[in-house]
């Protein structure tokens, strides 16, 4: 099971979201291996859930869900939330398409959407960046900036509190 630190997941979010549109409303592919919006379809699919039994199940309507089947919008926070806590689906395989579909264990991948003190801020943040698509890209701007900087601190420390090595491409 891959960890994926809590700074990540924003990362993994915009980065892998599958289908974005560019300042002319034109849908554009991010993905080479596909996007969130079809791992999320896939997931909903091997539930062998209707879209009804997945608002029913989520609280989240069907046509929201359809759109990120679709391509259409983000997944919110709250439904890949329950997506993970309540279907125990990989936080892995939704932002990346890697490993497994569904956890065996799923009970550190609850801490994941826990922020603490901080889960107002993030939410607050998460809703502009969802409705204002400028701060979504200074927000990817501002850390994919901050990552290239602070690389070698953010490793030392990932291996120093977390005990995870960093793993480079070879």
């Amino acid at each position: 099971m891959h960890f994926i630190p809590k700074p990540v997941i924003l990362t993994f979010i915009l980065q892998n979201s599958g289908k974005m549109k560019d300042k002319n409303n034109n849908k554009k592919q991010t993905l080479e291996h596909g996007g969130i919006d079809e791992r999320v379809k896939a997931v909903r699919e091997a539930l062998k859930y209707t879209l009804k039994t997945m608002q029913e199940k989520t609280g989240i309507s069907t046509s929201y869900i359809s759109d990120f089947e679709r391509g259409k919008k983000f997944p919110s926070s709250k439904y890949i939330k329950k997506l993970v806590n309540t279907f125990g689906v990989s936080s892995d395989y939704l932002f990346t398409g890697k490993g497994d579909m569904f956890l065996k264990d799923q009970t550190y991948w609850k801490e994941m959407y826990d922020f603490g003190k901080f889960n107002d801020d993030v939410h607050e943040m998460l809703f502009y960046m969802k409705k204002v698509p400028n701060t979504m890209f200074a927000v990817l701007e501002f850390f994919t900036d901050y990552k290239v900087k602070k690389e070698e601190f953010l490793e030392k420390y990932l291996e120093k509190h977390h005990n995870i090595k960093p793993k480079h491409d070879e």
